[in-house]
């Protein structure tokens, strides 16, 4: 269900026979189509409006007008995450088939200080700084070179 551009509220009195004035609404049920496709595949702003050939300060003011889609955008965003959350857990749920490289994955991401790979260095050698051993007229020497030499 897409979202629908609710219709505009007449003031009380005469109806309006007047044709209406202004720009029409370049926000078409397609347009709406194209904006929500890819917000159900999480994407940001920018990439929805490139998809659907609109601006992104077209789509602002839509939802400055519309601040209901503003929820449904957002709700949208949401909904890959559920789905791939729901995914793992059917996975790590199904009992005659476990897959225990899910059940890793999702260890090391939701207990990390027990289950992820930690990676131990070491470092042998020295650390040495040649520019310890300067004085300060040679570090300015030093200094002026380099800023010659990024004019």
């Amino acid at each position: 269900m897409s979202f629908k551009i609710p219709p505009k509220k007449r003031k009380a009195g005469r109806p309006r026979k007047a044709k209406p004035v202004g720009r029409p609404t370049i926000f078409k049920p397609e347009i709406i189509e194209k904006l929500e496709e890819v917000f159900r595949i999480g994407g940001t702003d920018t990439e929805a409006c490139l998809h659907a050939d609109i601006s992104c300060a077209a789509l602002y003011k839509f939802q400055n007008r519309y601040p209901e889609f503003i929820e449904r955008k957002n709700k949208l965003k949401e909904a890959l995450t559920l789905r791939a959350r729901l995914n793992v857990a059917k996975a790590l749920n199904d009992r005659d088939n476990p897959d225990i490289d899910i059940s890793k994955w999702y260890l090391e991401r939701k207990r990390r200080d027990e289950f992820a790979q930690k990676t131990h260095m070491e470092h042998s050698g020295n650390i040495s700084n040649h520019l310890e051993s300067l004085s300060d007229e040679e570090l300015d020497a030093l200094i002026d070179e380099e800023v010659e030499k990024g004019r």
